[in-house]
């Protein structure tokens, strides 16, 4: 047995009110492994509070369980557990939760390199999602898997990973996954329909938009999307819609560089960065103090003019993309 999975399982069994947390500016790996962890806790008879600082993107809300978020006020907590979140300022407001409780905390987390270590447990391994990350541990711990269990695991895998396309899916993905499905009597397409079809009519028209946006350079290589405060507030625009902005080019086969760039508050740039292959999304969010994944990657860049950052990024993509032939 996973020695950090079993302090983890010994500091759940001894806890009777848990609070569980995760990143600000949320996903589907966030939400799905806070939720899938939490209705596991809640049938082995605990008190579990969920807490998370964000708006729920529109194609998560049909997640059981999304009803109770923030539904309570803090109380006194056993033990507090965070996931998907590399360091504690991520978890935005649910900060102070965690400073109230870092003596009784555990985090879950995939991403290794930039993980801070925060916890009085760390369990941080470089996996595809902590939501196969999560599977894993209920997996080890002999766990009932129930449909609702499944379907938040599942969904914070395949979103966090392009539909199981990136490079962070290994062959015990598909494994987690297939078990997933197995033990909980259910199909993919009850995961995946409401993934799939989930656009609303005013994302739809930002998206519309977002292709006017989208500049090309070094031959094609390079695609940014720049949405400025101008943009945001004409289209009432909400984190989260954007998300799905980088998927309109990342198909382009020549493209192999993408920043997305979306000045939420007047010279505060949100970026979001994906690359294929060799190419590091990741190295580029760190000349910024971001960080990520390989292929993956995001920043937030303060006290900033939106148009010399654009260009300030185009110049350090144009270095990557060079570097890289």
């Amino acid at each position: 047995m996973n020695s950090l999975y079993e302090q983890a399982y010994d500091k759940v069994l001894g806890a009777n009110t848990i609070a569980l947390t995760t990143h600000i500016n949320t996903d589907g790996d966030a939400v799905g492994s806070t939720l899938g962890l939490y209705h596991y806790l809640v049938s082995i008879g605990k008190n579990v509070d969920v807490f998370i600082d964000s708006v729920i993107p529109e194609n998560l809300i049909t997640l059981d369980g999304v009803s109770e978020i923030n539904n309570k006020k803090f109380k006194n907590y056993d033990l507090l557990i965070c996931l998907d979140s590399a360091d504690e300022f991520r978890l935005g407001k649910n900060r102070n939760l965690y400073l109230d409780y870092k003596l009784y905390s555990i985090q879950f987390d995939h991403h290794d390199t930039a993980n801070s270590s925060y916890a009085k447990l760390n369990i941080v391994e470089k996996i595809s999602s902590t939501c196969e990350l999560v599977a894993e541990f209920l997996f080890e711990m002999k766990a009932t898997i129930t449909k609702e269990i499944a379907r938040c695991l599942i969904t914070g895998i395949y979103t966090d990973t392009g539909r199981l396309s990136y490079s962070s899916v290994s062959p015990e993905t598909f494994i987690v996954v297939s078990k997933l499905l197995d033990e909980a009597n259910m199909n993919i397409e009850e995961v995946t329909y409401s993934l799939n079809n989930s656009l609303t009519y005013k994302e739809f028209l930002i998206r519309k938009m977002a292709y006017t946006k989208v500049e090309f350079y070094e031959n094609n290589s390079i695609a940014i999307v720049c949405l400025t405060y101008e943009d945001i507030q004409r289209y009432d625009i909400e984190l989260f819609m954007t998300k799905s902005l980088i998927d309109i080019v990342l198909p382009l086969k020549d493209v192999k560089l993408i920043a997305l760039m979306t000045e939420f508050t007047p010279n505060t740039v949100f970026c979001s960065f994906r690359s294929k292959g060799d190419i590091s999304a990741k190295s580029l969010a760190e000349i910024y103090g971001g960080g990520g994944h390989l292929n993956a990657a995001g920043c937030k860049i303060r006290r900033c003019i939106v148009e010399a950052e654009k260009k300030n990024i185009i110049e350090q993509a144009t270095r990557l993309i060079r570097s890289s032939n």
